[in-house]
């Protein structure tokens, strides 16, 4: 599989589509398996170029609290609460 078809454009001079990539190397990281002939170290170069896309998209997957500020702060809240803040982080994941 030719990466160049999987990976998301991520040279930062185009900043007005960052929801749009985060969302599709979201979505070509959950996607990834290892196809039928294809070696491990080929996949293992696939998953660390994806990895690559994530970081420089600052896409993470954890319990992310920058998320879940954001999300409060279009609901008026502006310095939430550690009980606010988990709620929201729940809720996101």
């Amino acid at each position: 599989m030719n990466l160049t078809k999987k990976l998301v454009y991520t040279d930062g001079t185009n900043d007005f589509d960052t929801r749009h990539k985060k969302v599709m190397a979201l979505l070509n990281l959950m996607n990834l398996h290892q196809e039928k002939f294809q070696s491990i170290q080929n996949f293992r170069d696939q998953y660390l170029a994806m990895k690559k896309v994530c970081d420089v998209s600052e896409l993470h997957f954890s319990r992310c609290s920058s998320d879940s500020r954001a999300m409060l702060k279009k609901k008026n809240v502006t310095n939430p609460t550690d009980a606010q803040l988990n709620k929201a982080m729940d809720k996101i994941e």
